[in-house]
C-alpha cells in the first residue's frame, strides 16, 4: 500500500481467508485515501481488495472494526475532505448471504467480491473523528465509539453506541477526570483523541492512551 497515516487496521475473517485489512488514511501532501488493502495471514503478501459498487469517501482518523459474526468490516466517521463525517459503512461478501441489515435484501450479484453498503441509521447524529472503539454487548452487536472530536473539532466525552441489529445510535455521557487530578478524580476516565482500543470477548472494549482535551498525553494508568 502507498505510505499513509491516520488509517485503520482490523483482522478480517471470511470463509476463505484471514487477513489484516487497512482502510483509508492520509498520504503525502493533501492525499486522502479510500482504498482497502489486505495482508494475507498465511502468505504475508499484500494485495489491493477489489470491491463492487460504491465506496466510502476518502477519510482519515476514522473507526474501523471487524464484525466476526457477519464476516464484515464496519467503518464509521472520520475526517474527510469536507470535515468530520458521521456515516457508517459495512463491507461484506455478497455471497455470504446477502444484506439483512434493516431488512434490506440485495441479490448476490458480484459473487465472491466484497461490497460496501451505506448503513442508514436512526437516533443521535454522531459525527466523529480521532475516536476509538470496538464491538461489545452480549452478542457482540453493539459498536462502541469512545470520545474523539465532533464536527466542531472539539473533544467530546461520551460513548456513542450503535446497535447493529436496529441500526440505532444512542449516547452515554461519562464522568470526567483531569490530567492533573489526584485522589478519586484521578480514577475517572479522561476524554481523549487518537487513543487505541480493542474488543476483548467476555470483557468489553479496552481503551488505552491518547491525547487529552488540554493536549497533554493521557497517563498510562488512565486505561479503561
Amino acid at each position: 500500500p502507498p505510505p499513509r497515516c491516520y488509517h485503520t487496521a482490523a483482522m478480517w475473517h471470511t470463509a476463505s481467508t484471514q487477513r489484516m485489512a487497512i482502510f483509508g488514511g492520509a498520504g503525502e501532501g493533501e492525499t486522502m485515501f479510500n482504498d482497502i488493502w489486505g495482508l494475507d495471514s498465511t502468505t504475508l503478501k499484500w494485495g489491493a481488495i477489489d470491491v463492487v459498487g460504491g465506496s466510502p469517501a476518502p477519510r482519515s482518523s476514522h473507526l474501523c472494526v471487524a464484525w466476526p459474526a457477519s464476516g464484515a468490516l464496519i467503518v464509521h466517521g472520520g475526517l474527510g475532505c469536507d470535515g468530520v463525517t458521521g456515516d457508517v459503512w459495512v463491507l461484506r461478501h455478497l455471497a455470504a448471504g446477502g444484506w439483512d441489515l434493516r431488512g434490506d435484501e440485495e441479490s448476490g450479484a458480484g459473487g465472491e467480491k466484497p461490497c460496501w453498503k451505506l448503513l442508514e441509521t436512526d437516533g443521535e447524529s454522531v459525527k466523529r473523528a480521532h475516536h476509538c472503539g470496538g464491538l461489545g454487548g452480549r452478542h457482540g452487536t453493539q459498536l462502541l465509539a469512545y470520545s474523539g472530536q465532533d464536527d466542531r473539532l472539539l473533544t467530546v466525552h461520551n460513548v456513542a453506541v450503535l446497535d447493529l441489529e436496529t441500526a440505532t445510535w444512542t449516547l452515554a455521557a461519562l464522568p470526567s477526570g483531569r490530567t492533573d487530578a489526584v485522589g478519586p478524580a484521578a480514577t475517572l476516565p479522561l476524554a481523549r483523541i487518537d487513543a487505541g482500543a480493542a474488543a476483548l470477548p467476555g470483557v468489553g472494549v479496552v481503551v488505552f492512551g491518547g491525547v487529552a482535551d488540554d493536549f497533554s498525553f493521557v497517563p498510562a494508568a488512565n486505561a479503561w
